[in-house]
């Protein structure tokens, strides 16, 4: 008569093992191969078979991101290394961040971390431009920054402001670069890259009429 490697299962286990191969649970459909009954005995292969589909459920569920978005504040951005309090200095009131200074082409910069492995879907910035009479304009870009000391890649950029007296969404939805969307965190740091030009004019002059208020990126 053949003989099995059994042993009885206990009253934990029973219970772990229905938690487990809930589907509901799990947020996710899992194909038990073996069902036992209680207080029988059960071939340890079987058991470590159905312990085996669940561990591939997890793993996937541990790597599937779903879709989503990162938003990052004016409060985070902060004008580039080597502009100066009279330049370019970025100003953080209580609803945007302005520049004011004696330039006429500033940046602020901020860091944006990105769920590994998703796929980036487009970046959106509010921004205002009011600046009547001025050719300004605000542009806003996702960059991508080797890690390996290479140079960093424009993954998204939007189009410029236009005069308006009400607050702008600018997107970009088209990656610039095959693959440069997909979000690999071993190989790049990601930040976001918001330019103000007064084109020949200040933000003396200008002031808190070419505004930042936010941006998000978003992935699926």
């Amino acid at each position: 008569m053949k003989r099995f490697n059994t042993f009885r299962i206990s009253r934990t286990q029973w219970i772990a093992l229905a938690i487990l191969a809930s589907s509901a649970t799990l947020g996710y459909a899992v194909d038990i191969p073996n069902s036992f009954s209680s207080g029988g005995t059960a071939d340890a292969a079987q058991v470590n078979a159905n312990f085996t589909a669940l561990k591939t459920a997890v793993d996937a569920l541990e790597t599937k991101t779903g879709s989503g978005s990162v938003a990052v504040s004016f409060d985070a951005f902060h004008e580039t290394n080597g502009a100066t309090a009279a330049t370019c200095a970025f100003v953080r009131g209580v609803d945007y961040g302005r520049f004011e200074g004696t330039g006429a082409d500033c940046v602020a910069r901020a860091g944006i971390s990105l769920p590994h492995g998703a796929t980036l879907t487009g970046l959106h910035c509010t921004l205002f431009d009011n600046a009547t009479g001025v050719a300004e304009s605000v542009n806003a870009y996702l960059d991508r920054v080797s890690l390996s000391g290479a140079e960093y890649q424009e993954v998204y950029a939007t189009a410029s402001t236009v005069d308006s007296t009400n607050a702008q969404m600018l997107s970009d939805t088209t990656p610039n670069g095959t693959g440069s969307n997909l979000v690999d965190n071993n190989s790049f740091a990601y930040r976001l890259y918001v330019s103000f030009s007064t084109s020949g004019s200040n933000f003396t002059t200008i002031g808190g009429n070419l505004r930042l208020y936010g941006c998000r990126v978003s992935y699926e």
